[in-house]
């Protein structure tokens, strides 16, 4: 990853920390609701977990997002389509 110089203030407001954890949760929630497999549900709980460490360390409540959409039945396209 390239990092590039910067002269100002590196200073990120508490209220956007947690917007960022509360967005990037509910994208992840609500793609998730969509695929209902075993492994889908590890792969949330692991990435709730992994969010729940990022907020409390920066002293942050989290609570997990409850997904917002409806999804959708999608059928496979026929061989050779």
């Amino acid at each position: 990853m390239r990092r590039t110089r910067s002269y100002g203030f590196k200073i990120w407001f508490r209220d956007e920390i947690e917007n960022v954890i509360h967005a990037v949760d509910a994208a992840n929630s609500d793609i998730a609701s969509c695929i209902d497999t075993p492994e889908m549900a590890l792969y949330r709980k692991g990435y709730e977990a992994a969010l729940y460490a990022v907020a409390e360390a920066l002293g942050i409540g989290y609570t997990p997002h409850s997904p917002r959409v409806s999804c959708l039945s999608i059928e496979p396209l026929p061989p050779g389509a």
